[in-house]
């Protein structure tokens, strides 16, 4: 598939270069950088280094290049005949997310492994309606994607952006009928992208990654990125966007840890340590959103059914020890972790142990690239947007 996008969908293969923190090869969809891209970023062959020097930034363009027109599926009844279904599932709810953000996104996951995609647009304003539904059109009508129209909906603390993916996706029968009780569902948002380190593996390796270690449910650590020095934003987040926030492990000093910390709680951000998302089985899936209400995109308290294990307790320290940061880095300093053991360390990545990748959940390590910021532009537009989940105004 990937040749097949290289050689017929007019891409260039671009590889990441070395980031502030290490340097990493990036997966087989984050290889790929649009290239046919019409308004103001147009060169064939993007530089990383670029640095948006106007203030002046260039509008959205007029028409968002799809690859989904090169992608061949097969007809979904056939499919069901067959007895085949869903390994991964991606889940995600889109507000003002500009047509050219949703596409680079849905071709990144299709081309990681996820066989289907909910998207839920949250839109109230009718010009980003309209942009949404034109981007998702094309892999609509391949059925790769299944919206679900929920226009402004207002978010409160008893039903947050999980309770509505939850909803919506128990609500699509067009994907549920296709969903096996160990389908692997993930709930991301447009800014988050999950790495696999080795370039030949994908979600269905994770899936039966999941089989083997007889799992249910387990969290993949954030890497948060930063602005990048851009002022206006590029066409592609994997390929403009390569510095980023240390992870705890990472850190030298514990005053960095201090002053971090204080900055995200002055600025209502998330925690800059030990946060991720959480990647669930189907029928854990279920029997969490049913069990639990707060936090849940993070983690997932509930035991696992049939036996299995669940590596995916692990609580944020928001608003919950204001200490937790500091004592794990202290700690981390004098681990010597050696070979990945036996538990959910190595499953998960979470706090910084085995450099937060989890070597033992696929080879080479996962976790999710978390552009939380992007250029000044984008920042400014997100803070006027309002966060998704709970529609609080963002600082900073």
């Amino acid at each position: 598939l990937v040749d097949k996008l290289r050689s017929r969908c007019d891409m260039v293969k671009v590889v990441s270069p070395s980031a502030q923190y290490g340097t990493r090869t990036a997966p087989a969809a984050a290889l790929i950088a649009k290239a046919a891209y019409t308004g103001h970023y147009s060169n064939p062959n993007p530089d990383p280094n670029h640095k948006a020097r106007t203030s002046s930034c260039p509008r959205e363009p007029p028409r968002s290049f799809s690859c989904a027109s090169h992608l061949n599926t097969k007809p979904s009844s056939s499919l069901l005949r067959a007895g085949q279904f869903f390994k991964a599932v991606v889940v995600t709810n889109v507000k003002s997310t500009t047509g050219a953000a949703l596409v680079n996104w849905l071709d990144y996951y299709l081309l990681l492994g996820a066989e289907h995609l909910l998207v839920i647009d949250n839109n109230c304003d009718e010009r980003a309606i309209e942009v949404t539904a034109a981007a998702l059109q094309p892999y609509r009508k391949l059925g790769l994607v299944t919206i679900a129209e929920y226009h402004c909906l207002r978010f409160n603390d008893s039903f947050g952006a999980p309770d509505l993916r939850y909803l919506a996706l128990k609500r699509s029968w067009s994907i549920t009928q296709r969903l096996h009780h160990n389908t692997l569902i993930f709930e991301a948002d447009d800014d988050e992208y999950i790495v696999l380190a080795l370039p030949n593996l994908t979600l269905k390796d994770v899936f039966h990654s999941f089989l083997t270690n007889n799992i249910c449910s387990t969290q993949l650590a954030w890497r948060v990125f930063g602005d990048g020095g851009h002022t206006c934003q590029p066409p592609s987040l994997v390929t403009y966007f390569t510095q980023r926030a240390p992870m705890l492990h990472e850190v030298s000093k514990l005053s960095i840890i201090k002053e971090a910390c204080s900055a995200a709680t002055a600025n209502h951000l998330s925690s800059p340590f030990g946060k991720g998302k959480v990647l669930m089985q189907w029928r854990q899936y279920r029997h969490c959103r049913q069990q639990h209400t707060s936090d849940m995109a993070h983690l997932c308290m509930s035991t696992c059914l049939a036996g299995k294990r669940s590596c995916s307790g692990f609580q944020p320290w928001n608003n919950v020890d204001a200490n937790g940061p500091e004592r794990t880095w202290s700690r981390l300093q004098h681990q010597n972790t050696g070979e990945p053991r036996n538990n959910c360390e190595r499953l998960n990545g979470m706090l910084g142990q085995y450099g937060g990748r989890a070597p033992g959940l696929i080879e080479g390590g996962i976790w999710i690239n978390h552009y939380a910021f992007q250029s000044k532009e984008q920042w400014k537009a997100k803070k006027e947007r309002g966060q998704t989940n709970l529609n609080h105004k963002r600082e900073g």
